[in-house]
């Protein structure tokens, strides 16, 4: 489970390092249920899914941030979230059409075939 808001904030200030490091291409990788957890959680009990994003992070505006992403790809979303997100990034997701930027996410079960391709190409490489 995760903070959200934080992570994304997060993400949007490493990529503004980025470019002012002068990176020119950058792959987005996100590893995450997408599932948010309010801090503290310790009296959490139960999560009901599935979730809307939380309202007070800008998630569109910290994946769009760069002009130097060439793909952003978030892994292993709970299938309840997924749909929630594709429509929640529904402004990322014109951008990256717009931008020639690959988005995509991808749930459990394609992550998990993702894995599978990538360490069999890693393989094949050897």
């Amino acid at each position: 489970m995760q903070h959200l808001p934080g992570a994304f904030d997060e993400l949007k200030r490493n990529l503004a390092a980025l470019e002012r490091q002068g990176t020119s291409e950058i792959h987005v990788l996100i590893f995450s249920s997408l599932v948010h957890t309010p801090r503290p959680c310790a009296d959490l009990k139960t999560l009901a899914l599935p979730q809307l994003p939380p309202e007070n992070s800008d998630i569109n505006g910290a994946l769009t941030a760069s002009e130097g992403v060439r793909s952003i790809s978030i892994f292993w979303v709970s299938p309840h979230q997924r749909r929630v997100y594709e429509e929640h990034l529904a402004k990322t997701f014109a951008w990256a059409d717009a931008n020639s930027v690959h988005f995509e996410i991808f749930d459990e079960v394609r992550t998990k075939n993702k894995l599978r391709e990538g360490l069999a190409s890693l393989e094949v490489r050897r």
